[in-house]
Formats: C-alpha cells, structure tokens, sequence
C-alpha cells in the first residue's frame, strides 16, 4: 500500500507529510466532513476538475485545470471545498457529483457498514444464540474463497466446555486423573 510512497522515498529520499486522508500527488483526494456529520472520499484527476467546480459552484481566480497547479494551491482548493462540502448533506453531494461523473464514495460507520446492502449479501454479518444471552450478532469471516470451507458463525464454547477433551486428547490424562483435578478443583 505505501508503493507510491516508498518509490519517491527510494528515487527522492522524500518523506512525504502527513496530509490525513489528502493523497501527496494529487488535489483534491481527500475525505470530507458533509453538513450532515457524515464523510465523503472524493478524488478528481484532471478531466474531473471541471465537472467538480460545475457542480459545485466553485470559483478559483487562476487556473487550475492540471493537478500540477492544484498540488501548488493545495491549501487554498482544500478550504475551499471543505467550506462548500460542509454545507452539503452527503447523500446528496454523493448525488451531484455521481451525475457529473467526478469519483466520490461514502465514507461508511460502523452502523452503515454492518447494515450494508451488499455486506448483508456477502453474509457478513450472522448471529447465534448463546444460552442465557439468547441471539448474538458477529462477523462471518470476511474473506470467500471457491473452493474453500465458507465457516458459519457459531456460538463459542462456554468455558470450561472443553477441558475433558483438551486434558483427554491433548495432554493424555486419564479419567482419574482428570477426576482428580476436578474434585480438588483445578479445572
């Protein structure tokens, strides 16, 4: 993940700054906060800047149509669009620049995330009963792979559930001995 990063490291000897969730080489490419209290990721390469300033009534006094100009006016374009991107609720700045084409996503919480139309689908999310707490919401392994085992979500064993069978199969005890430990009360 740090490719572009490390071959700058390794060709310049730069250490790039630390920009939060901007990217170093190119403006915009950030998260935003929307009026709403939700973010939104937006990235625009150079035929997207229009189709941004368009759909968002922004105006800069130069030209900044090349990313080259913008990395240069990093601070200034990010104000500004964090003032104006403030001020819009995000499923709906979502809804303007998709119709503009510009790239932007949601940036989800957990809440959005686990309710997630297409996490839901992936089965994701499962549950269990768990006795004397009844249903319990967990993650199903994220990973699928054709092919390979797809484990449900079960419930974990309670404790002590499996020390027989630890102490039997594992360890070679013998029911005595495990009879032993047990009314001495070490297991």
């Amino acid at each position: 993940l740090l490719t572009l990063a490390a071959a700058r490291y390794f060709a310049l000897g730069e250490i790039p700054p630390r920009l939060g969730t901007e990217h170093p080489g190119r403006v915009p490419s950030a998260t935003f906060r929307c009026r709403d209290g939700k973010f939104a990721h937006l990235t625009a390469s150079d035929q997207h800047w229009d189709p941004l300033c368009k759909a968002l009534n922004l105006n800069f006094d130069l030209d900044l149509s090349t990313n080259e100009t913008r990395v240069e006016h990093r601070e200034t374009i990010m104000q500004k669009l964090t003032e104006v991107i403030s001020k819009i609720e995000r499923a709906k700045l979502l809804e303007m620049l998709d119709e503009v084409e510009v790239p932007i996503g949601p940036v989800n919480d957990v809440a959005e995330i686990l309710s997630d139309p297409h996490v839901r689908a992936r089965g994701l999310v499962g549950s269990f009963d768990y006795p004397g707490v009844g249903e319990f919401k967990a993650l199903a392994l994220p990973y699928k792979f054709l092919g390979w085992d797809n484990p449900e979500v079960g419930a974990p064993p309670a404790l002590g559930a499996d020390t027989d069978r630890v102490l039997r199969e594992m360890l070679g005890y013998s029911a005595e001995k495990i009879a032993k430990l047990k009314s001495a009360k070490a297991v």
